[in-house]
Parts: C-alpha cells; structure tokens; sequence
C-alpha cells in the first residue's frame, strides 16, 4: 500500500515543503534524499491523504502529464521561459490533483529552485525528476520534456491495452451480482413463503435452495441494511485489490506476473533510451533508474548493474545476463555493441517487447473471455436451482 508523506527542508532561502508517496517513512526519507541529496529533512506521514488515497490515487494523471511536458516543451523550443511555459500549460490541466501539482511547480520555480528540485517538491514522478537533473547543465530540457511527453503516450496506451483486459469479466460480475441481489431480496422470500405453506403436497425442496431461502427470509426482514452491505462488498474489494502491493498480487496469478515483467522491461529500457539520446554513458543510467525504481526488487537489480558496469569486468549485453534479463534483451544488446549502436539495439529490444505485450495480452484476453462465459453459466446454473427447480418441482407435484 502506498501512503503519502510530507517533507520540510529548512535551507538558506527558508523552508521547502513537498509530498512523496511512498510505502513506508523509510522510502519516503529514501525518496527525499535521492531527490535532494538533504538527509535532516522531516518527513512526515500525513493521514488525511493517505486515507483519501484509498479511493483516489495520489498521482498524476498520466494524461496531464503528458500535456504539461509538451506545452513546456514546446514553449521553452520558442524560447519562453519556464515560468511563462507553465502559464501557458495551466489551461490544458483539468483534474484538482494535477493542478494542485502544477501551481506548486510554479511556485518553486518562481521561488528560484532548480527545475528537477520543483518536480520532486511538487510530487512529480522520480524517474521523471532524475531525467531533468541529468540534462540541467547542459539545456536539453525542452528534448527531454519532449522524450517524457512520448514515453509517457507509449505507456498510456499499453495501460489502457492491460486495463481493458479487466472490463469484460468486471461488467459480467457486476450484471450477476445485481441479479443475485434482486432474486435474493424479492423473489427468494415469496417462494419461501409458496413453499411453506405448501408442505402438505410433499415437495422436497432441495437442501441447498432451503439453506438460500432461509437466508433470504433473514435478509427480507432488513432490505436497506442488506442492499448497503451486497453493494459495499465489490466496493471494498475493488479498494483493496487496488492497494495491494502489485508484486505480491501478480506472483498469484502467473499470466499477470508475466505481463508485469514485460512491461517493466519497457519502462527500463524506455528510460535508457531517453537518458543514452542526451548523452549520458550507462553506468549514469542505471544508477539513475535504480535510484527512480519504486521496487526494492528493481531497483536492486538496476544498482547491480550499475556496480558492474562501473568495475569495468563486463559490457552492458553481458551484464543484462547476469542480472537476469531475459535473453532475448542481452542478445539484441550484444548485437548493438558489435555495431557500436546502443540506440538500434534498444530500439530492436524495444519493438520486440512490444510485441510481446501485445500477444500476451492476446491470450490473457481469449482466457479472461471463456472463464467469464463459464461464469456466467455457473450463475445461471446457479440461479435456476434456487429460483427455477423448486417451481418445477412444485408443478410436477400437481400432476
């Protein structure tokens, strides 16, 4: 689960304020110093938004985002300033979160900070901020605010591509659970009352459908209370699948955890290709994206390869093997290096990632729709031995 923190710095120029997100006081203290290189800040946990998260993700929209990093982009090309490029920006932000984010960028720009600096104090995403600060002395900014701005459309599409995996089986559930609420509350109860009075005809109500009635009976006595509850029960599961850590939710379920992989691999290496076109070497790289992982698991392996490569012992295609990439990624890197085109072979890496993604979503997408028809199925059978049978069974009695 994530929570959000907030930070006070106490600098010559007098406080700076600024929120993490994070998932324990240690990372938030982590995140502050990989940010600003400040390890007295105080950081503390704030309550109020950390349950708020709960419902409403503490991030930025990756929409916005996008947005944002083309309009400055594009101003800073034009040779505005950055103050007059987030004016100019302010009028393509919609959501609160976003726009809370954005006047505070301001401000600390105004302020006189560094721009990497007012991303982080204005809750920007880390990989974002060390993407900045690597390019702040040489100004590339506008190159890689557009680079960002890309990235982050590549990213929103395999989102939405993964997220729509999910709303098939979801509408289905849904669908079924109001059928199950409106059989439970209003039909249930008046074949428990027709059975009831109709045990001289000797109809023996299967076991199962006599356990349901009963319950439907209790429930009847107390409709608002149970439609509260029915309700309540996919809302707090939704709530708290979203706040699962997604490395342990995704080990459960195999295809997921694969997918999980891949895309990973594309954020890395997605970074790696922004950061190597401004000319940083990849030892800067990789230590770079380890201190911008969010999970300790990446974010050793990226350390790992940040330590080899800077003892010099073994090439980047090497390296990547050694650190468990799979083959496939150390091949096209190895191909790259006896090119002497890192670019190529990231781009090859790339590509062929996103097909993979592609296809393995393919899959998920064929197995997601045949359990969701044997879902419906399981229902419907289910639904026909409370509701329907003991009616059949009624009429037979008659004949």
């Amino acid at each position: 689960m994530q929570y959000v923190f907030d930070y006070v710095i106490h600098g010559p120029k007098g406080p700076l304020n600024g929120t993490v997100v994070s998932a324990s006081l240690q990372e938030a203290h982590r995140q502050v110093y990989d940010g600003l290189g400040v390890l007295d800040a105080e950081v503390r946990l704030n309550w109020g938004r950390s349950i708020a998260a709960l419902a409403y993700r503490e991030a930025l929209a990756p929409a916005e985002l996008s947005r944002l990093y083309r309009v400055l982009s594009d101003r800073l090309r034009a040779g505005l300033s950055l103050p007059q490029g987030l004016n100019d920006a302010e009028e393509f932000i919609d959501r609160p979160r976003s726009s809370v984010a954005l006047s505070s960028l301001r401000t600390a720009v105004l302020a006189g900070l560094p721009i990497a600096d007012a991303m982080l104090a204005a809750g920007f995403p880390m990989n974002h901020v060390q993407a900045i600060r690597a390019v702040h002395d040489t100004g590339q900014e506008a190159r890689v605010f557009q680079a960002l701005a890309e990235q982050i459309d590549v990213q929103i599409k395999l989102k939405a591509r993964v997220t729509g995996l999910i709303w098939y089986p979801t509408l289905v559930f849904l669908f079924m659970w109001i059928v199950m609420w409106g059989v439970t509350l209003f039909i249930a109860p008046r074949l428990a009352k027709f059975f009831g009075t109709s045990s001289s005809l000797g109809i023996q109500v299967p076991s199962l459908a006599a356990e349901y009635y009963r319950f439907a009976v209790a429930v009847s006595e107390f409709p608002r209370l149970f439609s509260c509850g029915w309700f309540a029960l996919p809302i707090v599961a939704v709530l708290i699948v979203r706040n699962l850590d997604s490395a342990r939710f995704t080990r459960v379920l195999p295809p997921l955890a694969k997918l999980r992989i891949k895309l990973e691999l594309i954020a890395t290496w997605s970074a790696f290709l922004l950061m190597y076109e401004i000319g940083m070497r990849p030892v800067e790289i990789f230590t770079t994206l380890a201190r911008a992982a969010s999970l300790a698991e990446h974010r050793e392996r990226l350390e790992a390869m940040a330590n080899m490569l800077r003892s010099g012992t073994a090439s980047l295609a090497v390296v990547a093997r050694r650190v468990g990439w799979p083959a496939s990624v150390a091949t096209e890197l190895a191909a790259a290096e006896s090119a002497q085109n890192y670019k190529l072979g990231v781009e090859r890496v790339l590509g062929r990632l996103h097909s993979e993604v592609s296809q393995h979503c393919d899959q998920i997408e064929h197995t997601v729709t045949v359990l969701s028809y044997l879902v419906i199925a399981c229902m419907v059978v289910a639904t026909a031995g409370v509701a329907v049978l003991p009616q059949l069974l009624a009429a037979f009695a008659h004949l």
